[in-house]
């Protein structure tokens, strides 16, 4: 084969092509700058989008544009947390659009690092106050992994991290790799946290943006209640009415656990259940002079609640949601001093039937029913 000579000043010219086109090409990537105390991406034809403030309202927020240069992954200020140092994880289109939740921290976001093995993508986010990371699958927006660690770092490709004071057993010898990730099944994710909103009044999942439930949510369910009660009664939870109607009644953030499907939470010294299949305060130990117990339907159209009269007698009345969206009374039934009525709850099948075990003396009705349709007992 004949080889063909190029003389040197036309390699040259070649060569300098070459990096012309590359400087071309690099040109169209879209590059994340911080100005002004903005974040913005500079796109192609050197518009600037805004993302995100560098700060607001005390803690700083983070942007940075995936490997791929097709997002841009950023963090907002979310009310949680010291002074709302807590940050929401989002990411969008260059171009700022399609702007799209993936995590919320209870407090600010240090940094974060991509993983990627066979199309797969994890992101790990470390919050040094926090003192822990977490491990997302981008494409489900699910979390993975939460343990504690002193810091992440890159590592020179992207299947690997280092991870620095954490003793996890996937993390073998202070590296954390995108194929050990792909090996966990959904028995082995960690439940999402729990958390209460800097003013005390709101509860939120890490798993998603918008509050689950809030203090107006409690006296949704208490108002209906408090509103039956004799002038004279309604004495003993004045007080309970007005820190909810007025927003000064908070959620004790200690005793909100996540057990199975439920919230457990404590606010102006009542305690309650939320019910996370359903989105609803399903039971709210309302207490006080008259022990009352609030218990809704499933589909929230009835409501029951237990109470006992200051001559020591037990009331078990239901409630009846109208269509103006008012309560009305539609039956009462009474109990003797000497029973004790417990396990109250609905039928999960059936929205007007409610069970309940009562005990008179040393004598145990286990089974005891309310049918609404019948009106029997």
């Amino acid at each position: 084969m004949k080889m063909i000579k190029i003389p040197l000043f036309k390699t040259v010219l070649i060569l300098q092509f070459i990096l012309f086109c590359h400087l071309i090409a690099e040109s169209k990537t879209p590059q994340i700058v911080l100005e002004n105390g903005f974040y913005y991406v500079i796109q192609p034809n050197d518009e600037r989008v805004v993302i995100i403030p560098e700060q607001e309202p005390w803690a700083y927020n983070k942007a940075k544009i995936s490997p791929d240069g097709k997002h841009v992954f950023y963090t907002t200020a979310n009310g949680l947390g010291f002074e709302s140092a807590g940050r929401d994880l989002f990411f969008c289109n260059t171009n700022g659009t399609e702007r799209t939740f993936i995590h919320k921290f209870e407090h600010y976001v240090d940094n974060w690092i991509w993983l990627i093995n066979n199309n797969k993508n994890y992101l790990v986010v470390h919050s040094l106050e926090g003192g822990k990371a977490l491990v997302l699958d981008i494409s489900q927006k699910k979390l993975l992994l939460s343990f504690g660690a002193d810091s992440v770092e890159e590592t020179e490709d992207l299947e690997c991290c280092k991870v620095f004071g954490s003793k996890v057993e996937k993390i073998r010898g202070g590296e954390l790799c995108a194929d050990e990730l792909a090996s966990i099944t959904d028995k082995d994710i960690p439940m999402p946290e729990v958390f209460v909103n800097w003013m005390g009044d709101q509860v939120y999942l890490s798993t998603e943006e918008d509050p689950i439930f809030s203090s107006d949510d409690v006296l949704k369910c208490f108002e209906p209640i408090y509103d039956l009660l004799a002038t004279q009664e309604k004495s003993s939870y004045r007080e309970v009415h007005h820190r909810l109607s007025d927003h000064s009644a908070s959620f004790v953030e200690e005793p909100i656990l996540l057990v199975k499907d439920k919230i457990v939470f404590s606010i102006a010294n009542m305690h309650g259940e939320f019910d996370l299949g359903r989105r609803r305060i399903e039971d709210l130990n309302i207490g006080g002079d008259l022990s009352i117990n609030v218990f809704c339907s499933p589909k929230g159209k009835y409501m029951v609640f237990l109470k006992t009269e200051p001559n020591r007698i037990k009331k078990l009345i239901i409630l009846n949601k109208t269509k103006g969206a008012s309560w009305e009374e539609v039956l009462t039934k009474e109990f003797s001093l000497d029973a004790d009525i417990s396990k109250v709850e609905w039928s999960k099948q059936n929205e007007t039937k409610i069970y309940y075990s009562l005990k008179k003396g040393a004598i145990l009705e286990d089974s005891c029913s309310i049918d609404l349709t019948k009106n029997e007992r």
